[in-house]
């Protein structure tokens, strides 16, 4: 013979809250974030914005780069600028690191070398007659503050 056995629904959720569950909404765990996880920059380019989200603590977020290539806007604080450096010879990995007491989060930076100058002139091509009318060109460069010579 079988003996059905009713539990009550209080019963269920007196239960569950003894072995530490929580059917209703839980605080998030305490730790702390950094975004975005990852940033690309050129050198001598635009900075790169980052922030950092502390949750189940009230320690002040601490800001520091390995290598210390380029700059933070600031050292403390929920938010700061990367401002990348003027020059770097070839691709560079940065890591951003946020600490909060005990919590650590990073971001990974890459630095890239700035595009080459170029240098254009125009007309590319032109037919000029002794004698003649002068044929004006223009020269452009982009990427360089140097001075251009003819």
């Amino acid at each position: 013979m079988r003996t059905r056995i009713r539990v009550m629904p209080a019963l269920l959720a007196a239960l569950a809250m003894a072995a530490g569950c929580d059917s209703g909404s839980k605080s998030p765990s305490p730790g702390l974030t950094v975004s975005p996880t990852t940033a690309t920059v050129a050198a001598g380019g635009a900075s790169a914005a980052f922030t950092a989200t502390l949750t189940g603590s009230t320690a002040t977020i601490n800001w520091s780069l390995s290598p210390t290539t380029g700059t933070l806007s600031a050292t403390t604080g929920a938010t700061i600028t990367y401002t990348p450096p003027a020059t770097v010879a070839s691709a560079t990995t940065v890591t951003l690191t946020a600490t909060a007491g005990t919590y650590t989060a990073t971001a990974t930076i890459t630095v890239n070398p700035p595009p080459a100058p170029t240098l254009t002139v125009s007309p590319t091509t032109a037919t000029a007659t002794a004698g003649g009318v002068a044929v004006p060109f223009t020269a452009t460069l982009t990427g360089s503050t140097a001075t251009i010579n003819w």
